[in-house]
């Protein structure tokens, strides 16, 4: 699988995922969202639950905000400092907080794992949110998105 990714949205092959697509994520799809998650035992990714496009209103994203531009080389560097020095190898990653909105007014919160282990940078997660924001006015700009995430600058 190639990876690119804008705050909290992550490229797969064929869809968007908002955070980590080899943990708990929810996969967007042109179809709708799928919540999946990682099972230990199976060692496998498992499909928790879907929802159509026609059935979501909104889909909130909450993440920590990192303070640096690359958050995910500083946790590393944080992460090999402390095996350096004994005081353990820990590298964490930050949760990813989902709200899905139902048109029945009902909503879902899903805890998600990040991939990165201080936060996303501000104007990233701004990016991100505008991106999501025209999925969710037209779940056909999906692909258009996609490709954005995966080549910024073109």
């Amino acid at each position: 699988m190639s990876e690119h990714r804008m705050a909290w949205l992550v490229t797969t092959d064929d869809a968007v995922a908002v955070g980590d697509p080899w943990r708990d994520h929810v996969l967007l799809t042109t179809e709708g969202l799928v919540h999946r998650r990682l099972d230990v035992d199976a060692e496998a990714m498992v499909d928790e639950a879907t929802w159509s496009w026609a059935d979501v209103t909104d889909l909130l994203v909450s993440a920590p905000t990192s303070r640096t531009s690359k958050p995910g080389l500083w946790a590393f560097l944080r992460a090999a400092a402390a095996e350096a020095t004994g005081w353990g190898s820990t590298l964490s990653s930050v949760e990813v907080a989902v709200r899905i909105v139902h048109a029945d007014g009902t909503d879902a919160l899903l805890l998600l794992d990040g991939h990165t282990g201080g936060g996303y940078p501000a104007e990233d997660q701004e990016e991100a949110h505008a991106m999501l924001r025209r999925v969710l006015e037209d779940p056909g700009t999906l692909p258009q998105i996609r490709n954005l995430i995966a080549q910024p600058d073109a």
